[in-house]
């Protein structure tokens, strides 16, 4: 039985589209290996909450309305020793991110569950909020929780 142009055809594009597939699943590991040495692959972000002493962190920014029109950034933070046979130390600090000795509050002595509103923060710039706790015994760093809040300009402004 001869074969038809038609489905010479259409089989022709089946095979040259399963090999394509093939092709682009295999691709970036056969290019990885092929540029080993000389291309770099970026990892990925760390996670804004780390350790097993954060329970919960949230972030927020607020433009400023109203009769003060301060702008503001707020934390609220809830930490915990990671075991009952320790203890924690939590320090919160509040900073300029591109300017990071403009510190506009740090505790040192933070309670392990808490709230902090800094007020009058400047339109466009990024803070950043970190909560550190601490093994209070050894100092050494049991959790982070860290975060980036801008106060835009408001509409129309």
């Amino acid at each position: 039985m001869p074969v038809r142009p038609a489905v010479c055809t259409r089989r022709i594009l089946a095979v040259a589209a399963g090999v394509a597939a093939a092709v682009s699943l295999a691709g970036p590991a056969s290019a990885k290996e092929a540029a080993a040495g000389t291309v770099s692959f970026s990892t990925l972000p760390p996670a804004p909450t780390s350790g097993c002493a954060v329970k919960s962190f949230k972030h927020s920014s607020t433009t400023g309305v109203g009769d003060t029109g301060l702008s503001s950034v707020s934390a609220d933070w809830s930490m915990r020793a990671c075991d009952s046979k320790s203890s924690i130390t939590v320090e919160v600090t509040v900073a300029e991110e591109f300017d990071p000795a403009d510190v506009l509050y740090d505790d040192p002595a933070a309670p392990e569950s808490g709230k902090v509103t800094v007020l009058g923060v400047q339109l466009e710039t990024w803070y950043r909020i970190t909560v550190t706790a601490r093994d209070a015994r050894t100092g050494a760093t049991v959790g982070t929780a860290t975060a980036l809040e801008i106060a835009h300009r408001p509409t129309g402004a």
